[in-house]
């Protein structure tokens, strides 16, 4: 049965494409920031109203992206009733300070610093929003000249150290990898940046896969390009992939950059889910 937990969603897409931006000196508030796809707008605006409605979204100049932003006092505070205590890596630095200035700043109840959270990384929907934000779903179709490769693929990239706290990605990066199965964590280093990925295409990590997104659903884009990777995925678990390599290159045609409509009709059930979640009582 599928399930939403607003609160473990929203934490695992802001440490994948998120940021906290503070004024050096506190002569402005704190802005929590979401960048998306410009595809994704339906996913921000669907976010959008999980707070409130507070919040403005923009788009990035000169990038195929927009910005979810929010920075006054009240929607920073639901923010962090949502995320705190849910987040699972370096950037809980980011989320402590913006704490510490709401703490120093808002009429609010003291908010205490919660740790990471080190639960299952099957028993919420973090891995999902996180998933939203840096994972990848694709197929693998390789007509060699001796011999037809048909795979599908799971990726998620990170790179290595966060920037602003200078600790590493490994752990959860470790602790993800033991979850799908692969037990191995890849680095490589991108015009002098060292990134963190891994790489699940085994049928035990299949089978992690489907179960997971079919309880925790993804709610971006992304969800169709699992679908899709999904079909091809039963045909390999079915051992049905070479015979239907031509139906396979059709999907795969058809994914990614290559997908022409993009329809959010999986978002109504995404909505009433939501409507179903009462949210955290904010302080005025």
């Amino acid at each position: 049965m599928l399930q939403l937990n607003k609160e473990s969603y929203l934490a695992g897409l802001f440490e994948g494409d998120g940021h906290i931006s503070l004024s050096p000196d506190n002569s402005y508030n704190p802005r929590f920031n979401i960048t998306f796809n410009s595809k994704d707008r339906d996913t921000a605006l669907l976010i959008k109203t999980w707070l409130d409605g507070h919040g403005f979204i923009r788009n990035k100049v000169r990038e195929n992206a927009i910005v979810y932003t929010i920075s006054n006092i009240k929607g920073l505070l639901l923010v962090i009733d949502m995320i705190n205590g849910k987040l699972r890596t370096p950037k809980i630095r980011q989320l402590h300070s913006c704490i510490d200035y709401l703490n120093k700043n808002s009429l609010s109840s003291p908010i205490s610093l919660l740790p990471l959270d080190d639960s299952p990384i099957e028993s919420n929907s973090w891995f999902a929003g996180f998933s939203d934000a840096d994972g990848s779903f694709d197929i693998r179709y390789t007509d060699g000249l001796k011999k037809l490769r048909i795979a599908s693929r799971f990726r998620i990239d990170q790179r290595k150290i966060d920037p602003i706290s200078g600790e590493s990605y490994e752990p959860i990066f470790t602790k993800i990898s033991i979850f799908l199965g692969t037990k191995k964590v890849n680095y490589r280093n991108i015009k002098g940046r060292e990134y963190l990925n891994v790489s699940a295409s085994s049928v035990k990590s299949i089978k992690i896969l489907k179960e997971y997104f079919n309880k925790h659903s993804l709610i971006s884009s992304k969800y169709l390009n699992f679908k899709d990777w999904e079909k091809v995925s039963d045909m390999i678990l079915n051992k049905e992939h070479y015979k239907n390599k031509e139906k396979v290159k059709l999907i795969k045609n058809g994914m990614n950059n290559l997908r022409t409509k993009v329809n959010f009709d999986h978002l109504s059930h995404i909505r009433f889910l939501s409507a179903c979640i009462v949210l955290p009582k904010v302080a005025k």
